[in-house]
């Protein structure tokens, strides 16, 4: 789970994490603290990459919990159906199925679903969709990770590349597409740091800061990777 916050305090949220009441009051306490009135929380977008349970079960508990002590403006995804992969055993079809309804718990949120080269002004930032589901229909997709939406946040003359879980055939993809004009000021280690990436890929990003979402003890192990 990523959350930005924005210049009048409210905020975008990327993905949630894993269904745990841990989790899930753990992310209500970040937006009390973070927000200018903890009674007043207003997430402004909240943006789901792919339907993997470690990106999206802490939405449904936080959904029975919290969804009425949060406003959330707009609900953004770009789901794959499983006709798309492969392996079709694969596909999650939560945010094709379930998600849907499961936002109708925030009274006035709009459902956006996002494709690339999609720009999306969220208050003080902008969040353009850089790679979506259907610039890899040509691959031989096998997984949801290779699908995940790719987006770039431009807010406070930074920018800001959240890769998700997208490997292997996006870092092949991503470099074609984009080459130099990847180039980010942040950008985010994609699948937690577990795999995924390359030379090409990482060259053309060329950040000053990159978030590597795992514990330590995974760190430690998956930094001295030969892969």
């Amino acid at each position: 789970c990523h959350i930005i916050r924005l210049e009048d305090g409210s905020f975008i949220v990327i993905d949630g994490g894993h269904e745990t009441d841990v989790v899930t009051d753990q992310l209500i306490k970040v937006l009390e603290k973070q927000a200018p009135d903890r009674n007043q929380i207003v997430i402004a977008a909240w943006i789901f990459t792919h339907a993997h349970y470690d990106h999206y079960g802490n939405f449904e508990n936080f959904t029975d919990k919290y969804a009425d002590q949060v406003r959330v403006e707009q609900f953004v995804c770009n789901p794959v159906s499983a006709e798309n992969l492969v392996n079709p055993k694969a596909n999650d079809p939560y945010l094709e199925v379930r998600f849907p309804e499961r936002i109708r718990s925030y009274s006035g949120a709009r459902l956006v679903r996002m494709h690339t080269g999609q720009r999306l002004a969220v208050r003080d930032a902008v969040v353009e969709a850089w790679l979506c589901a259907e610039d890899l229909f040509s691959e031989q997709i096998r997984y949801l990770n290779e699908v995940s939406l790719v987006t770039k946040v431009y807010l406070a003359g930074q920018s800001i590349l959240l890769l998700a879980d997208a490997e292997i055939v996006p870092d092949k993809i991503l470099p074609q597409m984009y080459g130099d004009a990847l180039k980010s000021d942040i950008f985010q280690v994609a699948h937690h740091g577990y795999s995924g990436g390359n030379e090409e890929l990482f060259r053309d990003i060329s950040p000053r800061i990159a978030m590597w979402t795992t514990s330590q003890a995974a760190f430690d192990i998956r930094i001295s990777d030969a892969w």
